[in-house]
């Protein structure tokens, strides 16, 4: 019976509900898309490096995922390179560029070791760039939003390279060029990196060589901890989004609270019948949380709706980004709208159970 009184209360008030409704749902739709974004990035990242053929990934004591931390010192790779159990080492620099209108970021990788950045990817168009060479590959997918071709020209820091390949992508970046050509153009010829790919002879070695690296002033990262890497290098973005998205759906819950007190104020003559016909206090509640929570009900599905369609808008107007949409977030999203229609009902239910039936059949 609440459920259908509460019902019909809010197709009367249609568009008073609406607009509640679509207030709760801007709410959900900040807080999945917001997070959705990053949680994408963070993962897109993560897993694109996960697919390196290397055990350990070697940082200066600077680093930052985000930023392109400081250079290691001349040196490291020879010295880790004759480590006891260490197989391969392969330096590679980072620098950036803005294609498709975005920020990349150029990975410098020796020819002879891209087999190792790379994966299991290949070229699939093309050629690889040759050692030194003003050469550079992209991945399918920036090649396609770039609309870039094999004998396209990129400019980068004044100078002309020339894309000779396109590989696939899944790979740990999206443009590469010769690490000897970075060293010679902006390292003034010293070989340093800002990452040490480090491949073990043995999987029992991997962690002898992590103490090893340590010891001499590294920071070292099991390539499968790497999610958890970026997400720490990220914590004050998180902070960021969790701050930004809470100011919206408080905005939301007081939108929720102003709505329902209204609803009170209007259905005063109403709850005053209820009451004298033998309605209970606790009966009023509830007809008042039951209209609190279908409205924030519909809030989320409308949130969850809008979510989709926002991370379909982000797909075209910015195809290189990442927007995910888990499990776990969507149950936050329903928590947070069940807590939104408890908190924003809670005085409004209380006002409505203390009325007294005499005052209120008198209420105009």
């Amino acid at each position: 019976m609440a459920s259908y009184l509460a019902l019909k209360n809010l197709r009367l008030r249609k568009a008073r509900t609406v607009i509640s409704v679509v207030a709760v749902g801007v709410g959900i739709m900040t807080l999945l898309v917001v997070r959705g974004l990053a949680g994408g990035t963070i993962g897109e990242v993560a897993q694109r490096m996960n697919s390196v053929r290397a055990d350990l990934l070697v940082f200066d004591k600077s680093h930052n995922t985000m930023m392109h931390s400081m250079t290691m010192r001349p040196g490291y790779a020879e010295r880790i390179g004759v480590m006891p159990g260490v197989e391969r080492v392969v330096p590679v620099l980072n620098e950036s560029i803005k294609l498709a209108g975005q920020p990349q970021t150029i990975f410098a990788v020796p020819a002879t070791a891209f087999d190792t950045f790379a994966g299991t990817e290949h070229v699939v168009e093309g050629r690889l760039y040759a050692p030194d060479s003003m050469e550079m590959i992209v991945d399918t997918v920036l090649a396609r939003e770039a609309r870039l071709q094999v004998g396209d020209e990129l400019e980068f820091r004044g100078d002309k390279y020339r894309i000779v390949g396109i590989v696939k992508e899944g790979v740990a970046g999206r443009v590469f060029m010769s690490y000897e050509t970075m060293v010679r153009l902006m390292q003034h010829g010293e070989r340093r990196a800002n990452m040490l790919m480090v491949k073990a002879a043995s999987p029992g070695d991997v962690r002898k060589i992590a103490e090893q690296i340590t010891g001499i002033g590294l920071i070292v990262v099991d390539k499968g901890n790497y999610y958890d890497v970026v997400a720490g290098d990220l914590r004050g973005l998180d902070q960021y989004t969790w701050a930004t998205t809470g100011v919206t759906l408080v905005v939301s819950l007081l939108t929720i609270l102003l709505t329902m007190f209204t609803i009170i104020q209007e259905q005063t003559r109403e709850i005053g019948i209820l009451k004298s016909l033998g309605a209970t206090d606790g009966y009023v509640m509830r007809l008042v949380f039951m209209q609190s929570l279908l409205i924030c009900m519909a809030g989320v599905l409308v949130g969850y709706a809008m979510s989709y369609g926002a991370k379909l808008v982000i797909k075209i107007v910015l195809p290189l980004m990442t927007v995910t949409f888990d499990w776990p977030l969507l149950t936050i999203a329903l928590a947070i709208g069940l807590a939104g229609a408890l908190l924003g009902a809670w005085y409004p239910a209380y006002r409505a159970s203390r009325l007294d039936p005499v005052e209120t059949l008198s209420y105009e």
